[in-house]
Order: C-alpha cells, then sequence, then structure tokens
C-alpha cells in the first residue's frame, strides 16, 4: 500500500471521528456538537499572545469555532458562554484554576440557566425609532473582523483610543433597524462604516439605553461562568 493511500485512509478516519456529534441542550433548543479540532483550538489560545487585538480577535475565533462546531449560523450572543463550556468539556475535563481554586466544568455546566432576557427591544422618541436584537455570532463576527483592522491602524494610539475604536463597533451590531416617518433603515442594508456614522450622531441618552440593552447580556455571560462567587474568564486560557 502506497503512503499517500495510508495517509488518505487515516485522514478518512479523522474525518469520520471530526462529523461525531453530541448533542446539548441550550436556550430551549437541542444542538448537535462536535469537538474542537487542534486548527481551532490552536486558533483560539495563539491570540492570548496579542493583547488587545488579541482579545477581540478571540472572541472572533471562539465564534468561528461554535458555527463550525455545531454548523448553525443562527445562534446568538446568549448563546455562546453555554457552548463554549460545552467545548471545553470536550476537549478537557480538568478543573479550571480560579484564585488558586478549582472550579469543575460539569458543575459549571449544570449551574448554567437559560437566557430569560429580551431578544428585542424598541427604544428612541418622538422622531424616530430603534430596534434593537441580539445579534448573531455571524453577524458579530463581520464587526469584530473590522474592529481588528481598525486597531491595526491605530497601533500607535493611545489605550483610549483604542478603547473608543471598540465602542464605536459594539453597539451597531445590536440594532436592526432604524423608523423615522414612513423612512426605514434597514442595518443589513449598509455598511458598517454607515452604521457607525449613524451611531456616532445618536442623542448620547439613546445609546445609553442601546448600552444597558448589552450590558444585561454581559450580566448573563458573567452568570453563567461564575460559580460560588468565582468567575471563570472567558479566554484564551480556558482551551490550553
Amino acid at each position: 500500500m502506497s503512503s499517500k493511500s495510508t495517509l488518505d485512509d487515516f485522514l478518512s478516519i479523522l474525518k469520520d471521528a471530526a462529523e461525531e456529534t453530541e448533542k446539548i441542550y441550550v436556550n430551549g433548543r437541542t444542538i448537535a456538537l462536535t469537538p474542537l479540532d487542534f486548527k481551532h483550538q490552536k486558533s483560539l489560545v495563539t491570540t492570548g499572545l496579542d493583547g488587545l487585538i488579541g482579545v477581540i480577535s478571540f472572541i472572533h475565533q471562539l465564534n468561528t469555532a461554535i458555527i463550525d462546531s455545531t454548523n448553525l449560523t443562527d445562534l446568538r450572543l446568549t448563546d455562546r458562554v453555554q457552548i463554549a463550556l460545552h467545548l471545553r468539556r470536550m476537549l478537557t475535563d480538568k478543573p479550571i484554576i480560579v484564585e488558586n481554586k478549582e472550579i469543575s466544568i460539569l458543575s459549571l455546566i449544570d449551574n448554567a440557566k437559560e437566557w430569560e432576557g429580551l431578544s428585542e427591544l424598541s427604544i428612541g422618541n418622538e422622531q424616530f425609532t430603534i430596534k434593537l436584537e441580539i445579534p448573531t455570532l455571524s453577524k458579530e463576527n463581520k464587526f469584530l473582523i473590522a474592529c481588528v483592522e481598525e486597531l491595526k491602524s491605530l497601533q500607535d494610539g493611545g489605550l483610549g483610543e483604542n478603547i473608543a475604536a471598540m465602542l464605536e463597533y459594539e453597539i451597531p451590531k445590536f440594532i436592526k433597524c432604524i423608523e423615522f416617518g414612513e423612512k426605514v433603515i434597514d442595518f443589513d442594508s449598509i455598511n458598517i462604516k454607515e452604521k457607525i456614522k449613524i451611531v456616532n450622531n445618536l442623542p448620547a441618552s439613546v445609546t445609553t439605553e442601546i448600552s444597558e440593552f448589552i450590558r444585561k447580556i454581559s450580566e448573563y455571560d458573567e452568570k453563567t461562568l461564575t460559580l460560588d462567587d468565582l468567575t471563570v474568564d472567558l479566554d484564551s486560557s480556558l482551551f490550553e
């Protein structure tokens, strides 16, 4: 048997193994999940070397890994943490160390609760209405990629400038559309720079309401990652 044939046979075995799924239950739906492969694990772990850009890149790589491992493009931000914990469990069940204490990944998963907050919300004033939604991981990835490119262009910028750039890319991804009079701006139909331009011109009182909508999602993520008053960091170290 040729070495090429042997290699092809082994790769076929690996492909079959990678297609084996495990059923998990997340936010009211059953999801078929495949384990991480080394390519995804490597992408997740190496983001920890890139500072602020690495923080954004990690979320992008995690979203990509989740989409590939579920073959689903409609998963939302509120699904991410629970699926990430299951991927970590399938990778290894060794305890997570937080403040020199061990946290069981199984206990963390068992402690997770379903998202009970709003998935959509309308805000605004007499002049316009903004419809918010929890974005999908796929939608968020477009913003994350653009944000990383922006941060790379600001390599000589200070921390404040970089954080300001990150905030510019955060709020628009939660906007579904803006209605004023009989007109509608569908945010899916305009590019990211146009979305940012609109957000930068919104009243601060409106962006504060949007930030409150976002904050509730962040709080849910933190609760999902917390057990016995210890909170696990959702970063590259989780998949080492």
